[in-house]
């Protein structure tokens, strides 16, 4: 894997993760360049399902009886001013506008069609991150879904701050949602369960395929945005084959990469 896409980013992942390590081992873990190539995997698939969870609050907001829809969007939406016309929904936090598209049905009835537009007003009034063209979710009926994405840029939906103009990636993936616990601040927990992708971080190029579906769901306060518990990732960097294996832990989940045939576990 060329070193470009891990140089960048070395310091941010050792900060953040804590690696297994045999003792007397020294240095740097030796894993680490497929731990960097799974965070910028799991990083757009969480773009992804943060984008469909908020589809679905504001769908949920939408298919309310009137006197309902005041505490809807206080629990789910009330970061954001809400508005929309007879095909769109536009919501606005000063930081972003996000538009979504759709077709006049319910994101949980089959045949819907709903599309993603995002536009960043953070540092530049008016800045397109992506247009409808780039994200689309098609139902298949109640919480079964595909989500296409095509030259999709990066973008930290959860802090609105932060993209690459260069950095794009694509995907299909079929998602299944559960009702979330009564706690939750997500409508639903999710289930990645099957579908690839790729994106090319500067010179490197990423190919990868759900080989066990992938959970995402809401743990605490301390992650505020849904979190993957359970799952696999088979990865391919340039010439490097890296497995992800997600497991279920008291802090919420680890992650076991195999990178070239050496495996260590992130917490």
């Amino acid at each position: 894997m060329k070193k470009i896409i891990y140089i960048l980013t070395l310091l941010s992942v050792t900060l953040l993760s804590s690696c297994e390590v045999e003792e007397g081992q020294t240095g740097y873990p030796k894993t680490l360049q497929g731990k960097i190539a799974y965070d910028d995997v799991e990083s757009r698939l969480s773009q992804s399902i943060y984008l469909l969870d908020l589809m679905a609050k504001v769908d949920y907001y939408a298919q309310a009886p009137a006197d309902e829809k005041e505490g809807i969007k206080n629990y789910f939406l009330s970061r954001y001013t809400i508005t929309s016309t007879d095909k769109t929904w536009t919501l606005n936090d000063n930081t972003r506008e996000i538009i979504f598209t759709h077709n006049q049905k319910s994101i949980n009835e089959s045949g819907a069609i709903w599309t993603a537009k995002v536009i960043t007003n953070a540092w530049e009034k008016g800045i397109i991150v992506f247009e409808d063209k780039n994200f689309r979710v098609e139902s298949f009926g109640d919480k079964d879904w595909k989500i296409t994405t095509k030259d999709l840029r990066f973008y930290d939906v959860i802090s609105s701050y932060g993209f690459s103009y260069d950095n794009l990636s694509n995907a299909e993936l079929r998602v299944k949602g559960s009702k979330a616990h009564d706690k939750s601040p997500s409508l639903y927990d999710f289930k990645v369960e099957s579908g690839s992708g790729d994106l090319k971080l500067n010179s490197t190029k990423i190919n990868y395929e759900i080989s066990e579906p992938l959970s995402y769901v809401y743990l605490s306060s301390t992650f505020s945005n849904l979190y993957p518990i359970s799952g696999k990732l088979s990865i391919t960097a340039d010439d490097d084959k890296i497995i992800a294996q997600i497991i279920a832990s008291d802090y919420g989940s680890k992650v076991e990469i195999t990178f070239n045939g050496v495996a260590e576990t992130y917490y």
